[in-house]
């Protein structure tokens, strides 16, 4: 009998410690579970702020100053963090909070992550890559909690800023204050364009890695480029007999003529026997310094503008339309052609359109930046579909102290997909037309600070363009690319 007892004794014993081994193991593996839960909705969180980003809804200001805006000592940068206009978004059982930060990329440990030094740093213009930490904080069930760091490099996307066609033609007279003009092929009629000041965003460096009588790193003088040959108005090749050419830039408005020192091409005029470029040896009168050579070739003009729209940043501009902005789909039937505002009902695009047609997109007392997208669903008629525009509500750019938007400011990318866009005399920009399959084409006044990019530019009539740098400051998300750097679980 004692020794059953004792039997059952041991038994229950080791029955109790397997129960107790039991539970544990459950409770560990629960735990692991709501953790890993808690992860999930992390990640979800650095998932939307990646997709706020993309949304046509941030401008480069927003991400260049998140953490820095209005405390240049980098003491305040907690609570001027970039966040979604919902700051805490929960789904079913958890939530994440995120928030996005300048980072300091050379930091060895957190207390340098953000702050001062990362403030400091920061590049302008196309002097280098702008690094952001996204921190992410996932809650699960059971209060389970999982801090996240995903360090983003914000690099310029490659899409030329400033005008850009495969072909440039000008019929008026027009006044370019801060922006160049870039042509694959030809030029036409030069010295009816008044180039004005220098470029905010582009420097003498981009277009001449090497000039020992200019400083690289100095903002390039605003001037046209152009592979296939540049021509003045009389159809004359503007590098006749050599170069440098100190006469051809237009002189109303402030314009000096010898600006037209800064030109380049591809003629046969810019290049040596031996297809070298041609040096410059004397510079113009009222030219500070001088670039090397006025040659200019493909190869220059890919280094200076080696993207355009891809199909999967088309998808991401589409995307962004429907959902935060105007969006169009044209085909050659009324019944299947309609547009939306915000992903909203479903109304017919205007003929032409008008302050009236897109005012949803800019109410007043908010600042406001959004992407419209005209949508044409027939490629093969690219050079001859069009949209028609002379709205002026997209207007002005306005930045305070900081380099961030004011409540004035408007910003939008007009992009249309195989066609081209034409604006009328009372029309006004502020943003970026991207038209890279039509005709970019104007006739009157028309006003446009920003970028344009189109298969074929052809300007006709006295107007006023400008690329400054407040744009620069303000300039749309798409005009960046976002890359993943480093991912860390930072509790851990």
């Amino acid at each position: 009998m004692v020794t059953v007892l004792f039997v059952g004794a041991a038994l229950t014993a080791v029955a109790s410690v397997a129960a107790v081994g039991t539970v544990r193991e459950l409770r560990s593996g629960r735990a692991d579970r709501f953790g890993t839960e808690a992860l999930s909705y992390g990640d979800a969180g650095i998932d939307a702020m990646i997709d706020y980003l993309k949304s046509g809804q941030v401008l480069y200001s927003g991400i260049f100053n998140a953490g820095c805006a209005g405390s240049p000592a980098g003491t305040s940068w907690q609570t001027s963090a970039l966040t979604l206009p919902t700051s805490s978004i929960g789904t079913t059982g958890g939530t994440f909070d995120v928030s996005l930060r300048v980072f300091n990329n050379t930091a060895t440990q957190r207390s340098q992550w953000f702050g001062t030094t990362a403030c400091a740093n920061r590049p302008t213009g196309t002097s280098g890559p702008l690094y952001v930490g996204i921190l992410s904080t996932g809650t699960g069930p059971a209060a389970a909690r999982r801090e996240l760091l995903q360090v983003m490099r914000v690099s310029p996307s490659g899409l030329p800023v400033g005008h850009y066609a495969v072909n440039i033609s000008v019929g008026g007279n027009l006044t370019m204050r801060g922006v160049s003009m870039i042509s694959e092929t030809s030029f036409t009629n030069r010295q009816q364009v008044a180039f004005i000041g220098s470029d905010p965003y582009y420097k003498i460096g981009d277009f001449w890695p090497t000039a020992p009588n200019a400083n690289t790193a100095a903002a390039m003088p605003a001037a046209a480029h152009a592979v296939g040959g540049i021509t003045l108005k009389n159809n004359g090749p503007e590098y006749s007999s050599g170069v440098p050419n100190c006469t051809a830039n237009d002189t109303r408005n402030d314009g000096i003529a010898s600006q037209s020192l800064w030109d380049s091409d591809g003629s046969a005029n810019t290049a040596n026997a031996d297809g070298s470029p041609r040096a410059i040896t004397t510079g113009c009168s009222g030219q500070t310094g001088r670039p090397p050579h006025a040659r200019f070739t493909s190869a220059d003009a890919k280094r200076i503008a080696p993207a355009r729209l891809s199909d999967r940043e088309y998808r991401e501009l589409q995307d962004a339309a429907q959902n935060f902005g105007l969006y169009c789909y044209i085909t050659s039937s009324s019944a299947t052609t309609y547009c939306t505002i915000n992903n909203g009902a479903r109304f017919s695009p205007a003929q032409t359109w008008q302050d009236d047609d897109i005012a949803p997109l800019v109410p007043a007392g908010a600042s406001r930046q959004f992407i419209i997208f005209f949508d044409f669903d027939n490629g093969l008629a690219a050079t001859t579909n069009s949209i028609k525009w002379s709205a002026g509500n997209v207007w002005p750019c306005s930045v305070d102290a900081d380099g961030n938007p004011t409540l004035l400011n408007r910003n939008g990318t007009i992009v249309v997909r195989n066609g081209g866009f034409e604006m009328a005399s009372t029309a006004q920009i502020n943003g970026a037309v991207l038209a890279q399959d039509g005709i970019y084409k104007y006739a009157g006044g028309a006003t446009v600070n920003g970028t344009i990019l189109a298969k074929e530019i052809q300007m006709n009539g006295s107007a006023e363009f400008s690329l400054n740098d407040c744009w620069v400051k303000t300039r749309a998300s798409s005009f960046s690319t976002v890359t993943p750097v480093h991912w860390a679980e930072i509790d851990r």
